[in-house]
């Protein structure tokens, strides 16, 4: 389990070391959750996130270019669709 939240918390980082969690979200809660998903997977699941975490800022700001340097934050809520998408992928892959 500790090396699945050392790989969760180094691909919840940004180019420069900064965590992208939000308060809501625990290495913990991340690595319960993702307890059956491989290598691969777990990256996608973290890509997929931080997409959901770009989108749904994308769809709040009314001018995002406008605000600058921002810092976007990924949330459960963000992690609870990737899961989602990741688990809809690999069933679609089962034989």
């Amino acid at each position: 389990m500790e090396s699945r939240r050392q790989m969760l918390r180094d691909l919840a980082m940004d180019t420069i070391g900064n965590s992208l969690l939000s308060d809501d979200v625990t290495l913990e809660s991340l690595a319960s959750m993702t307890e059956n998903l491989g290598t691969l997977e777990l990256e996608q699941f973290m890509k997929i996130a931080k997409h959901s975490a770009l989108y749904r800022f994308w769809m709040q700001a009314p001018h995002p270019e406008a605000l600058g340097e921002v810092v976007i934050l990924v949330t459960m809520d963000d992690f609870v669709l990737a899961l989602k998408d990741v688990n809809a992928a690999i069933n679609n892959y089962e034989i």
